[in-house]
């Protein structure tokens, strides 16, 4: 720089300078020295450094003010850059179209990308700012910065620029294209999966915050590693900070899966990944975004032409490893890396079981029933199948245009349940099975198969897994589904639920008869709730389908005897009995006593609503309801209940106190 140069920018730094000195003043700080850097202002206090910055946009400054307090106050212990009120009480200074504010100075050693210490230091303190980062809603509604849809639109706007300007860009950048588009393309793709949408709506409900820099030039190390530069900060789908963490940090150990997974148990330990968050950082991952970064640094000609292919080979190579990385991570995870099919979707989203000759009535409205499912086939020692598929089940699905997917089910105490698990137990017979259930479903043109069988004891986990492994093997190269049920938790587990939610489509979770020995609900709020949450940590939630009771029970009180009713029985018999049926504040379910030594549990259209609402808002693929003939009639209106808030106004002050919440 010429010494005329170098006078100007002194005379501007101290004209600034002046500017500064009478802004800190707002802060009642005398200013002993001031230095420019990089993002701000150093100030040499006599109350300490300060750090003073300036921006145009206001409501950033006052939405990134409300989000810091609301972690410091939220459970975070370790140092933000909170911003400092001046000597009026306000957060920033306005000035030539700027606004100022100070924070404290952060001091510490700069983050070493190389040091693993560092790095798995920096995810915990990731996992503790999510954890801190929720249930937030800016008070100041015009400051507001929401960015749920930004990773998708962002992703599609990226490859959009991509294509559209390969033709006037060095056909180096092309041929590299020609090999990472698919991977883009697959991004966008898993990004269009329920897991996506499934926690978009769930970070949308938690109030959930982002840094959205959370990057390794963004964080200084002390005694722990603190996050810099928030003034991009959001609501947002907090996952998305992971992934621009080990984007920027995995290279730099040549993807090396032990460092991936360091910094994810690093993570964890604080903050547990859902499935659905694991599900988008691996979609996330996958997405080639350095590619773009390159085309942005030659387009502002910081890149040499001769060095062209030299970089983008590199870029190639280090795509190369992140594919091996992604590869066992979806595989250790059990994680699908396969686009869903809106039509499977739409598909288990309200699914009827139905049994031959017990008043399958088509007198439903139309979508109400998005899938029939059948109790067909019966299964030999030998491994054949037994049964049809009912012949009026079938003329239904065919009249309504209702997709059917036939069930291999086997009862606990059923007389065929030896012989199904002495086919199980053998590998011929295992293989045969699977054989014979293919042959049925491309007969037919089944979309997929449901398989209902109760294992009642853990030496035949194994069998059964081996069995749902070689169907799932069998069914997946022709587009079938496997819908598999497995019984809610209650005690001791008979079924895999992580090997299980690997292999099948969906994963069925029958949350029925939670009261077996004694009068009581069906199944109650808690049960629902408590056993999803449980299965949740097992199989990703976007993969999990829950199966609702629509009926009810006559209990003789201390005799263990109960006897089903479907609820037009429950009905006439509180008629009878001249009793009036009411609602259980606890479970939701409905009650009535019809003498001294009976008494009714039953669902009926509002309590089988507010369950299905639950699974819905926990994410989950859809819901199945056993079955067809014992349900209210109004269970197939597609609306809200205003019941459902009766509900919350029956509940004790304990349950509906805010420090529950």
């Amino acid at each position: 720089m010429s010494k005329k140069k170098v006078r100007k920018e002194k005379e501007k730094l101290t004209l600034e300078s002046w500017d500064l000195v009478e802004i800190i003043k707002e802060w009642d700080l005398p200013v002993r020295k001031i230095k420019d850097t990089k993002y701000g202002y150093k100030i040499k206090t006599n109350h300490g450094y300060k750090m003073l910055k300036k921006s145009l946009f206001e409501d950033r400054v006052i939405f990134m003010h409300q989000a810091l307090e609301h972690i410091a106050h939220n459970g975070y212990r370790h140092s933000i850059p909170r911003l400092i009120p001046t000597k009026y009480g306000d957060i920033f200074v306005r000035h030539n179209f700027h606004v100022y504010y100070l924070t404290d100075w952060v001091d510490g050693k700069s983050f070493k990308i190389k040091n693993p210490d560092h790095i798995y230091a920096a995810a915990e303190s990731l996992g503790e700012i999510h954890f801190s980062a929720k249930n937030f809603a800016p008070k100041i509604k015009k400051a507001s910065r929401e960015r749920w849809n930004e990773l998708s639109e962002k992703m599609a706007a990226e490859k959009n620029y991509i294509e559209q300007n390969l033709d006037r860009l060095p056909r180096e950048f092309s041929q590299a294209w020609a090999d990472i588009k698919d991977s883009a393309q697959e991004a966008l793709d898993l990004l269009g999966n329920k897991e996506y949408d499934s926690l978009k709506k769930w970070s949308m409900r938690e109030g959930t915050l982002c840094h959205r820099e959370y990057i390794p030039a963004n964080l200084i190390m002390e005694n722990y590693p603190e996050a810099i530069r928030w003034e991009h900060c959001a609501l947002g789908i907090q996952v998305a900070d992971l992934a621009n963490f080990m984007d920027k940090v995995m290279p730099h150990y040549n993807w090396d899966y032990s460092i991936g997974e360091g910094i994810l148990e690093s993570y964890n330990s604080i903050r547990k990944l859902t499935g659905d968050e694991l599900f988008v950082l691996g979609a996330l991952l996958i997405y080639p975004k350095d590619f773009l970064k390159l085309i942005k640094k030659f387009e502002k000609g910081r890149v040499d032409q001769n060095k062209l292919y030299r970089k983008i080979q590199k870029m190639l190579d280090k795509e190369k490893e992140k594919e091996a990385f992604l590869d066992a991570f979806f595989d250790i995870h059990n994680l699908k890396r396969v686009k869903s099919s809106q039509d499977q979707g739409d598909i288990v989203s309200r699914m009827w079981y139905c049994l031959p000759g017990h008043n399958v009535s088509s007198d439903f409205p139309k979508g109400a029933v998005s899938c029939l499912l059948p109790l067909s086939y019966n299964v030999d020692a030998r491994g054949n199948l037994k049964g049809e598929v009912d012949k009026e089940i079938r003329r239904l699905a065919n009249e309504r245009g209702i997709p059917l997917y036939p069930v291999i089910f086997s009862a606990g105490f059923s007389e065929n349940q030896g012989q199904v698990m002495q086919a199980l137990a053998e590998e011929d017979t295992r293989e045969k099975l699977a054989n014979n259930i293919a042959a049925i479903l491309k007969e037919n043109n089944y979309p997929g198969v449901n398989i209902n069988i109760d294992l009642l004891h853990p030496e035949n986990t194994g069998y059964f897994n081996c069995f749902v492994e070689i169907l799932s093997e069998k069914l997946r190269p022709e587009g079938r589904s496997l819908l598999v049920n497995v019984s809610a938790p209650k005690g001791e587990d008979v079924f895999d639920y992580l090997f299980l939610g690997r292999y099948a489509d969906y994963v069925l979770v029958e949350l029925l008869d939670e009261n077996l020995r004694f009068p009581g609900p069906v199944v109650s709020r808690g049960f629902v709730n408590e056993a999803l949450e449980y299965i949740a940590s097992y199989i990703p939630i976007g993969k999990i389908v829950g199966v609702l009771p629509v009926y009810g029970y006559r209990w003789w009180a201390g005799k263990n005897i109960r006897q089903p009713l479907s609820f037009d029985e429950v009905n006439r018999l509180a008629d009878s009995a001249e009793t009036k049926l009411e609602r259980d504040p606890v479970s939701g379910c409905l009650f009535g006593k019809l003498n001294d030594e009976c008494e009714v549990w039953a669902e009926d259209a509002v309590s089988i609503k507010e369950k299905e609402s639950m699974i819905r808002e926990k994410g989950a693929a859809g819901c199945a309801f056993w079955r067809l003939g014992l349900a209210d009639p109004a269970s197939f209106i597609e609306e809200d209940f205003p019941e459902q808030m009766e509900f919350a106004e029956s509940f004790s002050d304990e349950e509906d106190s805010t420090e529950e919440e």
